[in-house]
């Protein structure tokens, strides 16, 4: 006799691992199987040409499964446990293999294949439980778990999670900002935050009494902390631990760049090496830049509107070379630049743009006002020689 939530508790392990792509073993099938259906649920479930056929398959299960289910609920009683013959058993799980698990394979098949697009015109908001939602910050609308439970509101640009009735359990949202975008998040302790284009952060869409509201950044980001005395505030980039009570920063801590940046515009935070318990202190408008590889931390005076104008769609630049502007161009206006004038790289420029009135363009044509070079556009891909 096999017991159904068993059964259950082995598609799971077998969908892990035909997702990971590791090889099942021999404990993972439980003993429920002989090799010919072993062969035949794997064989069944990593088949490219029966893809389609599950995907439409689950989508008439999904039609009846609530019905279904009830009958066989009311059939099982009145035993607390549903126990079957071994026969029933090896099809109800293959059922639920090629049902559930085909559909995940399906879905992971899909996730290969279907990155963001080149245009990187899609904000994608994955849930903890696997739901994988795309923002349209022309949008309201309610923000719906599998279950259909309301995590957040979306109010156009703002994805808002104060006030929705959830459990007390830490449940994580990632969201991703494609080139050439930026969203604003208003998470439910109250704290406000701007997230820059090209960056990603992974947050609990609600925080718990007792524990610290922690998230994780990757890329750049402005804060305005809601204040918590017995709650700290940590943003975990890497390494490298902001903490704070209350406060107004930006930090930026892009993949591929060598160093992490924090500007303090109000309040105070303290800066952690995960590798060393001593803390650095960082006080209003001044910038604490963060070494990667020396794990060494330097304090200087900030330019806090540079540093800022982001928020506001801004971009500053102050006696920097162009080859250093390529990649900020690059994210706020979801470009990709080649620039082989290496002449050009070097030259140092001083101006201010504003990515909602100036196309990346008239951006060039004004940088070519002071140094004359040549380029040319297509597909959102821009050589300059």
């Amino acid at each position: 006799m096999a017991d159904f939530k068993k059964i259950m508790r082995l598609s799971k392990r077998i969908a892990d691992a035909i997702l990971k792509e590791k090889r099942i073993e021999e404990d993972d099938w439980g003993g429920h199987f002989d090799q010919k259906n072993r062969d035949h649920i794997y064989n069944r479930l990593t088949d490219s040409e029966a893809l389609e056929q599950r995907e439409d398959l689950r989508n008439e299960f999904e039609n009846s499964k609530e019905r279904a289910w009830a009958e066989l609920d009311e059939r099982s009683r009145p035993t607390r446990r549903l126990h079957l013959p071994i026969s029933i058993a090896k099809i109800a799980a293959i059922f639920i293999c090629l049902l559930g698990l085909g559909f995940l394979y399906t879905s992971y098949m899909k996730d290969q294949t279907k990155e963001l697009p080149v245009d990187g015109n899609v904000i994608t908001l994955i849930m903890d439980d696997g739901t994988v939602k795309t923002i349209n910050t022309e949008k309201d609308e309610e923000l719906l778990n599998a279950k259909g439970q309301i995590v957040g509101e979306q109010e156009k640009g703002t994805l808002n999670y104060m006030g929705a009735a959830l459990p007390e359990e830490l449940v994580y949202n990632e969201i991703k900002v494609p080139y050439g975008k930026t969203i604003k998040l208003l998470l439910s302790d109250g704290t406000h935050v701007q997230l820059n284009a090209g960056t990603s952060m992974r947050y609990p869409i609600k925080f718990i009494k007792g524990n610290e509201r922690q998230v994780f950044l990757e890329g750049e980001a402005f804060f305005v902390v809601a204040k918590d005395s017995l709650h700290p505030f940590r943003v975990q980039m890497g390494d490298l631990e902001v903490k704070v009570l209350g406060t107004q920063f930006n930090v930026a801590s892009y993949a591929g760049e060598p160093e992490i940046k924090t500007v303090l515009v109000e309040g105070s935070v303290a800066l952690y090496d995960a590798e060393s318990p001593q803390e650095t202190l960082l006080t209003p408008g001044h910038l604490a830049t963060w070494d990667k590889e020396d794990k060494k931390i330097l304090i200087t005076e900030a330019d806090v509107e540079r540093c800022t104008a982001w928020t506001k769609g801004g971009l500053i630049f102050r006696g920097m070379a162009f080859g250093d502007m390529i990649k900020k161009l690059e994210r706020a206006y979801n470009v990709s630049i080649t620039c082989t004038n290496q002449e050009l790289n070097n030259e140092i420029f001083s101006a201010n743009f504003h990515v909602e009135i100036e196309s990346i363009e008239q951006v060039l044509d004004y940088i070519k006002l002071q140094y004359s070079f040549d380029y040319t556009i297509e597909n959102q891909r821009i050589n300059i020689n």
